[in-house]
């Protein structure tokens, strides 16, 4: 009896050897998939509260809203009785030019002077309108409760004998002194063709007893301060009635 050969043994092993790995490398395949899709299912609950956590330190860390603090003052007129009695002839009429404001004294902040060269700017007090436009407005309205010395006309063209330049120097709180102090040079001109200048002077005005906190009492103060700007308007004009 004849011996089978060796190699028919070994080829069929060879050959049962491979269909064996051919058929398992598939099932470790899809093994390993279904293991990170779960893996990947599972991590994205710890995911999504890892965001929502973040999302929430991020809103907590965002500042407050805080309140407007700010406040706005307005210049204000003087009342006076009108002495109609006091009436003699016509009052000169004026016109009072728009005040010229320097440029550090532009806008609404309201300033306290602290050194000859030194200013604050209180951000939290601030004029209701320019402090150009509110100085004219309450000037008009000071000289308008002189009726019996003055007439305030309206526009230029309307018949009158002087215009009135007023260029505001200072208009602020002083510390440590504690006054309220409004300064500004007066100019009068005549009118017609060939108009001159016939009056100026440098005018200061201070009101004491302000606290240096109160900004509603230095606005109250200043609009006393304006008053008397007006009145030395009225006595610089040459045919006024004093």
């Amino acid at each position: 009896m004849k011996a089978k050969p060796e190699h028919s043994h070994d080829a069929g092993g060879d050959f049962a050897g491979r269909g064996c790995g051919q058929s398992t490398l598939p099932a470790r395949a899809s093994r390993r998939q279904n293991w990170l899709g779960l893996h990947r299912w599972c991590s994205q609950p710890v995911s999504l509260m890892a965001a929502l956590a973040l999302v929430g330190l991020t809103a907590c860390s965002l500042p407050q809203a805080q309140p407007d603090l700010t406040r706005y003052f307005l210049l204000n007129e003087v009342t006076h009785e009108a002495a109609v009695g006091e009436v003699v002839g016509e009052p000169p009429r004026i016109v009072l030019r728009q005040v010229i404001v320097p440029e550090y004294l532009r806008g609404r902040i309201m300033q306290v002077r602290v050194a000859d060269n030194e200013l604050r700017y209180i951000d939290v007090a601030r004029w209701a309108e320019p402090l150009e436009a509110g100085l004219t407005r309450v000037l008009r309205e000071d000289l308008a409760q002189r009726p019996a010395r003055v007439r305030v006309v309206a526009r230029v063209a309307d018949e009158h004998e002087f215009d009135v330049a007023v260029n505001l120097r200072r208009c602020e709180g002083v510390l440590p002194s504690g006054v309220a102090r409004l300064a500004a040079r007066i100019e009068i001109f005549s009118t017609g063709l060939d108009p001159e200048l016939v009056a100026q002077e440098d005018f200061t005005f201070d009101v004491p007893g302000w606290d240096g906190v109160d900004y509603g009492d230095l606005a109250k103060k200043l609009s006393e301060a304006a008053d008397a700007l007006a009145e030395r308007i009225v006595t610089l004009l040459p045919s006024a009635n004093t």
